[in-house]
């Protein structure tokens, strides 16, 4: 070879060697990779070398990497932060695998969630900047294979208190759901940490009590809740974000973190919160009953719980906080910048993979009617008119919709804003305990538009009662309710403490009640049912009537009476002998009596009442009215069942007096023609 070739040959062997032993100064020197609970735990140490690398490239391939033009035929993972060692939430470096130490300072990781069955190959490389060393020469950053199996994830255990009943567990997401999980993030490798808090030394079963921090909150930022059942496991959840910060307590759009918004909003945080509730009920330990699951929050988680309640009433059994939004396009809702930023703007109205698109979905006024047959969770809510967080106008139109459908939705304004203490603080806690006492596995009497219930108005801060309920002045006993396959009975009646902002402002009211939960009792479209109302422990029926069952299964006995002393209420499947006339409702003076015809479907009749009783013999039966007055005639209709209301007067003079009632039904002619039974009613006061 030529001197001067041979010098060019040993120069470039010179670079190379210099450029390589570069490289090798800050390439990883050490990665290992275990897989286990559906996961792929990839460790590796930080380089040392300064300057310090900012970040770390984890790359995935099917084929061994084993130089830097394997390297390009790899996937890219992710890119994870030096220091990831440290958990930017709780301050303590995380434990990867539950009976081993943490991880120590210096050590970097990633947790990979496979798709697929098969043998994968993992390699490290450092950035500095916008530099990256891809040198893959010596295999010190790169691992052998490792064989993966898709399954389901498991949390690991952080640390825990001696007793166990104060831990910290880390749970790592696939991206959009990879493997069995559902959709908890569209970030491979993303951590999370929940709080699971409760006393040992109290027995099961345990109720569970979700909390969902605020804004600006971590779990760090909740404490064990004093009002909750003493025996109950509480778990504190987190919801941290890249700007703006959380996710709403739902989700955001498929390309967040990347890309404008676009595609379709995926409820990854929903689906987490249901993956940690559910791996808590999968631990016997805890003896969790699983028909006592609630939900709790304020301001942005009281967002969260509602949308619990709304989409899974049938795995909460009560939900509720402070400060809620019903809507997130209201004029007064101050998060609409943060909201388009995880969703896209109401403009765009993307869809979401519910169905729904989200602007629609989270417009719960619009929603309430929808949702009457399935109904949701019992709720129950505190908020003020000078809230111009998550607003005030949204409220009174979302109230409103929920009792005219039917829904348990329980609401207490007075004059706060957002996030400050109001009239109804005292009662925040006794109140909101109540909601533990509901079980999913017991029949819930919902009671809606009670007529003692207060304006919200129309929506301005200026407008309707200043301090107000709707729902709040009435309560029925959970402990109470009894049912059986025949029927269902409960205690309820109108609060009475004059102490309590709660106390009904009036002795008597009317409410609709609509029958959910039902577990033994089954009533079918069309059937029949006798409603039975005394005063607790006594006999004498206060009201009673027949209600028939509805084209979409529900059971509804709408304006019954209710009083500050508790009553009892019965219902039971019931079969009349036709025809029959009954006088139900109450009479009561300043009550409403209900003349309740049932008959044979589209037959006629005539209705007449009275208050001198004879005996008159005639074809088509014994008439025993003898100063008739003429209340109503007609056809029956297809249901067979007419139901005609009088108000009783407020008068004195009809105290102990007694109304008769009787009527005549057939087919139009003579023949089949028949007389109904005598019904009668006293009056009393």
């Amino acid at each position: 070879m030529p001197p001067r070739a041979l010098l060019r040959c040993l120069l470039a062997a010179a670079l190379l060697t210099s450029v390589a032993a570069a490289q090798k100064s800050w390439q990883v020197p050490a990665v290992n990779v275990a897989h286990r609970n559906g996961q792929t735990f990839v460790t590796w140490s930080e380089v040392s070398a300064t300057p310090v690398p900012d970040a770390y490239a984890v790359w995935a391939s099917a084929k061994a990497i084993q130089s830097s033009q394997d390297l390009q035929q790899a996937t890219l993972l992710g890119v994870v932060p030096k220091g990831s060692a440290t958990c930017p939430r709780s301050g303590t470096n995380y434990v990867l695998e539950s009976t081993k130490p943490a991880l120590t300072a210096g050590t970097g990781f990633f947790v990979a969630t496979p798709a697929a069955k098969g043998t994968r190959y993992f390699a490290v490389t450092a950035r500095r900047g916008t530099s990256e060393n891809t040198w893959v020469g010596t295999n010190a950053n790169a691992s052998p294979g490792v064989a993966e199996t898709p399954g389901p994830s498991a949390p690991v255990l952080q640390w825990s208190s001696a007793n166990g009943g104060d831990s910290l567990w880390a749970h790592f997401v696939g991206a959009g759901g990879a493997g069995p999980d559902p959709a908890m993030g569209n970030a491979e490798g993303a951590a999370f940490v929940y709080r699971v808090y409760y006393d040992p030394t109290r027995q099961g079963p345990r109720p569970l009590v979700v909390v969902l921090h605020p804004r600006g909150g971590s779990y760090k930022t909740i404490q064990p809740l004093p009002f909750a059942p003493k025996e109950a496991v509480q778990l504190f959840l987190d919801d941290p974000l890249t700007a703006p910060g959380h996710s709403m307590w739902f989700g955001y759009h498929e390309g967040f973190g990347s890309a404008a918004p676009s595609g379709k909003v995926v409820p990854y945080t929903e689906n987490r919160v249901l993956w940690s509730v559910d791996k808590l009920l999968a631990d016997q330990a805890l003896a969790i009953d699983q028909a006592r699951v609630y939900a709790v929050g304020a301001s942005l988680g009281a967002i969260g719980s509602f949308g619990l309640g709304v989409r899974h009433a049938d795995r909460f059994a009560a939900v509720g906080g402070i400060d809620p939004a019903f809507d997130v396009a209201h004029a007064d809702f101050a998060l609409k910048g943060e909201v388009a930023t995880l969703f896209g703007t109401a403009t765009q109205n993307l869809p979401t993979t519910l169905g729904p698109r989200f602007y629609d979905l989270e417009a719960f006024a619009r929603n309430a009617p929808a949702l009457a047959g399935a109904g949701i969770a019992p709720m129950r809510w505190f908020f003020g008119r000078a809230d111009t967080v998550t607003g005030w106008t949204d409220k009174p139109a979302a109230l409103r919709a929920a009792r005219d459908a039917g829904l348990p939705l329980v609401s207490c304004w007075d004059l706060r804003s957002h996030g400050v203490t109001g009239a109804w603080s005292t009662l925040e806690a006794p109140l909101l305990a109540e909601l533990f006492e509901l079980r999913l596995d017991r029949a819930l009497p919902c009671f809606h538009g009670l007529s003692l219930d207060d304006d919200p108005g129309n929506g301005s801060p200026l407008n309707g009662v200043p301090v107000g309920t709707m729902g709040g002045y009435l309560r029925f006993d959970p402990a109470s309710v009894v049912e059986t396959s025949a029927g269902v009975d409960f205690d309820f009646g109108l609060r009475s403490d004059a102490k309590r902002l709660d106390a009904a402002p009036a002795a008597w009211g009317t409410v609709d009640l609509v029958m959910r939960r039902l577990q033994q009792l089954k009533p079918s479209p069309g059937a029949l049912f006798e409603v039975r109302v005394t005063r607790k422990g006594q006999a004498a029926v206060l009201e009673s009537r027949v209600v028939r069952v509805a084209t979409d299964g529900l059971l509804r006995v709408p304006g019954l009476e209710a009083e500050t002393t508790e009553r009892s209420l019965s219902i039971h499947a019931y079969t009349p002998v036709l025809p029959e006339l009954r006088v139900d409702g109450s009479a009561r003076l300043g009550g409403e009596l209900r003349f309740t015809l049932l008959t044979n479907a589209n037959d006629i009749g005539a209705l007449f009442v009275g208050s001198q009783q004879v005996s008159w013999p005639t074809p088509f039966g014994t008439w025993q009215i003898g100063d008739l007055l003429y209340l109503w005639a007609g056809p029956t209709g297809p249901n067979g069942l007419v139901e005609v209301r009088v108000p009783v007067p407020l008068d004195t003079r009809l105290d102990k007096g007694t109304l008769l009632a009787q009527a005549l039904t057939g087919t139009g002619t003579l023949a089949g023609t028949k007389v109904t039974k005598l019904a009668t009613a006293t009056f009393w006061q």
